[in-house]
């Protein structure tokens, strides 16, 4: 607060943040890009809302444990055919690292 934020309580249910009335609040303020680093709750849940425009992943080279954290959770989607296909609209490498763009492909 000092540094001259601002903190805005919004409502929610189930100790969750109402995400879409986040996003609201914040187009209110002509704030149109928004980037969300965020663990894999965070991520899920924005996806499942369906209120990500694009995704940039980056891949390291490794092959992780079965145990290991996920980058999306999930739990509304429960079977194969709740997934929702990407549009890949970049790949490049950075290093040993691919840098992955894409888009929610629109449901059909």
């Amino acid at each position: 607060l000092e540094a001259g934020a601002e903190v805005v309580k919004v409502g929610g249910s189930d100790s969750r943040v109402d995400l879409l009335q986040v996003l609201e609040d914040l187009a209110a303020r002509e704030i149109n890009d928004v980037l969300i680093e965020a663990g894999p709750t965070l991520a899920g849940s924005f996806i499942e809302q369906n209120l990500v425009d694009e995704l940039v992943i980056y891949q390291a080279p490794h092959i992780m444990g079965s145990e290991t954290l996920g980058m999306f959770h999930t739990p509304m989607w429960a079977e194969l055919s709740d997934r929702r296909n990407l549009e890949i609209t970049d790949m490049r490498r950075l290093g040993n690292d691919m840098r992955i763009t894409a888009r929610l492909a629109d449901e059909s």
